[in-house]
């Protein structure tokens, strides 16, 4: 009867010792090391940050613009034509929705000139804008 209690005793011990995976760190008495996190997702580029450069026209390669903080600048030819500030707005002015500027609206505006453009995609090498007071698309393609 006592081999038998003792069987029991150490088979209980020795289950209770090894119940488990022993986790990183907890040899020796050391608490476990608790998993780290994974690094959050970066934040995708707003419309706004996509659009901060310079600019080639893919039809007239003289052509550039070059959108740099809330500057809009016209190139012809290495030559400055205009500047003027811009900003991304819900709608085009004088239209429902105008009136709204965020960084991620779709709509290219110059306030003082009335101008607006439908913002058709941008990415890291290409930017196609349509100029809404005629409906033409215009292409561009990044220029470093």
């Amino acid at each position: 009867m006592r081999l038998i209690l003792a069987l029991f005793l150490v088979g209980g011990l020795n289950s209770a010792c090894s119940s488990g995976p022993n986790p990183a760190g907890a040899a020796a008495g050391r608490p476990a090391t608790p998993p780290t996190a994974a690094p959050a997702p970066a934040a995708a580029p707003t419309t706004y940050q996509q659009l901060q450069g310079k600019w080639q026209s893919t039809d007239d390669a003289r052509s550039v613009i070059e959108l740099k903080d809330h500057l809009y600048i016209d190139y012809y030819g290495g030559k400055r034509l205009a500047t003027a500030t811009f900003v991304l707005d819900q709608a085009c002015p004088g239209t429902t929705g105008a009136g709204h500027p965020s960084d991620n609206g779709p709509y290219l505006v110059e306030p003082k000139e009335g101008m607006c453009w439908e913002i058709i995609d941008v990415t890291d090498t290409g930017l196609s804008l349509s100029y809404t007071a005629r409906g033409n698309t215009l292409n561009y393609r990044r220029l470093k």
